[in-house]
């Protein structure tokens, strides 16, 4: 009886190793991305800077395309 409660407990111990690795190479790629989105942040910055008509413009556009889609999946939701 005493081996099986060992067996338990190693399993579960292995269990939390496994969980802590996972959740430390999440943390790890999640730095990453933090630095990765940094850099396009300050490149977004860079160009609207020195294209503000062209940002404005896209910006413009990019809110166009997501109003008509919400307004498409509200009246989808209506109709039901």
């Amino acid at each position: 009886m005493a081996k099986k409660k060992v067996k338990k407990k190693s399993k579960k111990q292995s269990e939390q190793e496994i969980l802590k690795k996972a959740k430390q190479k999440a943390l790890k790629e999640l730095k990453k991305l933090k630095k990765e989105l940094i850099k396009v942040e300050k490149k977004a910055k860079s160009y609207i800077k020195k294209n503000p008509e062209k940002a404005a413009l896209i910006a413009a556009g990019v809110a166009t395309a997501i109003t008509a889609a919400v307004a498409k999946a509200i009246k989808k939701k209506i109709k039901k």
